[in-house]
């Protein structure tokens, strides 16, 4: 009896095991998944740096802009969301607030 209770336990500690490593290891890769967002303060900075129409949309000027001062400013590294060294088109969609043009405050508004 007992050596059956050890089998069976064996049996079950290598059934586990790798259920357990394949847990963790989704989870990790869920993590990698999600996607990452700027940083509040980076918007705010190169809203205010780098949108000289102050529409609240950086136009391909801008982006461009953007793009050259990247290389050389240390600041803006945190708009890099996938580490790969570029600002990507959405990139920079997240760092203009979601590509969503500021809405004017006060109108609008019913009485």
């Amino acid at each position: 009896m007992k050596t059956h209770c050890t089998l069976l336990l064996s049996l079950c500690l290598l059934i586990l095991t790798p259920a357990a490593h394949f847990g963790a290891e989704a989870k990790k890769k869920n993590e990698r998944v999600k996607s990452p967002e700027t940083p509040p303060e980076a918007v705010a900075d190169v809203m205010a740096r780098f949108d000289k129409n102050h529409n609240g949309i950086l136009d391909a000027a801008e982006r461009a802009e953007i793009r050259k001062a990247f290389a050389a400013d240390a600041s803006l590294k945190a708009l890099d969301l996938n580490g790969d060294g570029r600002l990507d088109e959405g990139e920079l969609d997240k760092a203009e607030g979601g590509g969503a043009p500021a809405k004017p405050k006060g109108k609008g508004k019913k009485k």
